[in-house]
């Protein structure tokens, strides 16, 4: 299980998303050079975060990879996750 501490910006944003591992089992990790609107903790593994004006994607903490859910130039404020369907923008979209 990891913490997420990022540094909010002046707009309400984040930047300089870092991943501590609670038990120091696992590595800790950084996205680095990101500017996001929000981030949400999807299970154990997979974190969702959205992009103003790019898109929202997934990031697997364990593997490292990255998964584009969406990409355009909405604001992507995500509202919520539930039942792998992420609301935003008045709109939804299921993972």
């Amino acid at each position: 299980d990891y913490v997420v501490i990022y540094e909010q910006t002046t707009d309400g944003g984040m930047q300089n998303i870092r991943f501590f591992s609670r038990n120091k089992e696992k590595i800790d990790l950084e996205l680095k050079d990101i500017y996001i609107n929000s981030i949400y903790k999807l299970d154990e593994n997979n974190y969702i975060y959205a992009i103003y004006g790019r898109g929202i994607y997934r990031f697997n903490i364990e593997t490292h990879e990255y998964q584009t859910i969406i990409e355009g130039n909405q604001s992507f404020n995500i509202n919520k996750i539930e039942n792998n369907i992420i609301y935003y923008d008045n709109t939804q979209i299921e993972i």
